[in-house]
């Protein structure tokens, strides 16, 4: 059974606590800082500043953001990120700061009661979730059907994947009359 929520870390039902058996599947991070709030405390990401309450689990954690702000295929996958990392072998067998991702992540998955990120689930070709069953709270908040890309001139410029189908959308909007809708869909910085 997978209960999947934007805070999975922060559970609000005694019953989803680890006491009573349920397993957090983190997602790659660069530390978790604990934050008061009025009914106690609750783990966040950390931002540059914070002093983390939990160690960064994956060292490439700014790559990983790099990669996903440039709307790269597969920047979440392991293969991509961990491929090439000098801590791969670390991080698949233990635990420590700056590594460890793929040690929690593959001991999680051997639980039967995970709470996770929608984002996070495994892909159904390497885990099956045919006979699980997955309790999605407040899908509302999860779902996103729109994906703002902000592109700089330079990347905009160049032969990139990225800049081929964003060149391909102003193709369809220079067709309009009105040429301001040619980079409606664009954000230059």
């Amino acid at each position: 059974m997978i209960y999947l929520s934007d805070q999975h870390r922060n559970p609000t039902v005694e019953t989803l606590g680890q006491e009573n058996g349920w397993s957090d599947l983190e997602a790659r991070h660069a530390g978790l800082t604990r934050v008061n709030t009025n009914g106690g405390s609750r783990l966040q990401r950390s931002i540059p500043g914070d002093i983390p309450f939990v160690s960064a689990n994956c060292s490439r954690n700014k790559v990983l953001n790099a990669l996903r702000d440039k709307n790269v295929s597969g920047a979440d996958s392991a293969s991509l990120i961990c491929g090439t990392c000098i801590l791969r072998e670390a991080c698949i067998n233990s635990d420590g700061p700056g590594y460890g991702y793929l040690n929690q992540r593959r001991n999680t998955l051997g639980s039967s009661l995970l709470r996770a990120h929608p984002d996070s689930l495994p892909d159904p070709e390497d885990f099956p979730l045919d006979d699980v069953l997955l309790i999605w709270d407040e899908p509302s908040q999860n779902f996103q059907v729109k994906n703002s890309i902000t592109v700089t001139l330079p990347t905009f410029n160049k032969r990139s994947p990225l800049s081929c189908r964003i060149q391909s959308y102003s193709v369809r909007f220079s067709l309009c009359s009105q040429p301001y809708y040619r980079y409606s869909m664009v954000r230059f910085i």
